[in-house]
């Protein structure tokens, strides 16, 4: 567990630096012809899912509005990128929370979370 928290506030402040590094960036975020801009949008995208991965398996079970308190603030770092993700979390079939603490991998749960929030390129 402590392994995990460790992780949790490295992807925390590496999300953090990376939002407010592309949101310096002008222009549309998509739109850049620039690899390098790409290449970093991505990553600040998945910093952000990372974040959320971790926060779900650490947030407190008894909190019953934890992870929407997270992924709330995970929408609002997708939007600091300029993005513009589904907000409302799906009524039926896939299931974020309990996929967070199953799925095992942090890279899994990003890509999962890209299709649910249809930020698939």
């Amino acid at each position: 567990l402590d392994s995990a928290f460790k992780n949790y506030l490295l992807h925390g402040e590496k999300a953090l630096t990376d939002i407010l590094a592309s949101s310096s960036v002008k222009g549309k975020v998509f739109d850049s012809s620039s690899f390098s801009h790409k290449e970093h949008l991505q990553n600040a995208i998945q910093s952000t899912f990372d974040w959320l991965y971790y926060w779900s398996i650490l947030k407190p079970i008894s909190s019953e509005y934890s992870f929407v308190i997270g992924y709330s603030m995970t929408l609002g770092m997708l939007r600091a990128l300029g993005l513009e993700p589904v907000a409302a979390l799906p009524k039926h079939g896939v299931n974020l929370e309990l996929e967070s603490i199953f799925i095992g991998s942090p890279t899994q749960f990003g890509n999962l979370c890209r299709d649910v929030l249809g930020l698939v390129e």
